[in-house]
């Protein structure tokens, strides 16, 4: 924050990730610049090390919020020079939809997964959808950080 405030760059001396510099000016300064009205600050470092890791795909989720609509702009359409161009769109039922009445959790999740795979189809990204139990086995004892939890492999 003194850097933001001060509108001096942060400079690094040492090693910094590509991907950690990248989330940091396009994430957490970026957001914070924005917050309180000033210019978002850039990251130096002496070296910037990638780490490839194998990864054919990148996954944003699709919920047609605010949130992601900003991520599929910014990581899809616009430009992309750092290499996280989305390949994939993904929609999760993991009790967001609600777990009180699981019909009408799932008549929502469908509606939901009917306007994101229309606007996969007009990306022409592939949608990944993961519909998950967990809540009604552990009866939401103690799964508010598993109800989010997703893996696709």
């Amino acid at each position: 924050m003194p850097a933001l405030f001060s509108q001096s760059d942060i400079r690094v001396e040492g090693t910094l990730s590509s991907d950690l510099k990248y989330a940091l000016e396009n994430g957490l300064i970026y957001i914070l610049a924005k917050t309180y009205g000033v210019r978002p600050i850039k990251v130096h470092a002496e070296r910037i090390e990638t780490f490839e890791f194998g990864g054919k795909a990148v996954g944003a989720g699709c919920s047609m919020g605010v949130d992601s609509l900003a991520t599929i702009k910014q990581h899809y359409i616009d430009d992309n020079r750092y290499g996280h161009k989305i390949t994939h769109l993904a929609i999760f039922n993991t009790c967001e939809f609600g777990f009180e009445d699981a019909n009408e959790a799932n008549k929502l999740f469908r509606y939901e997964y009917s306007r994101a795979a229309a606007f996969a189809r007009e990306t022409g990204l592939e949608l990944l959808y993961v519909q998950s139990n967990v809540t009604s086995l552990l009866n939401r004892y103690g799964t508010g950080l598993y109800d989010t939890c997703t893996l696709v492999h």
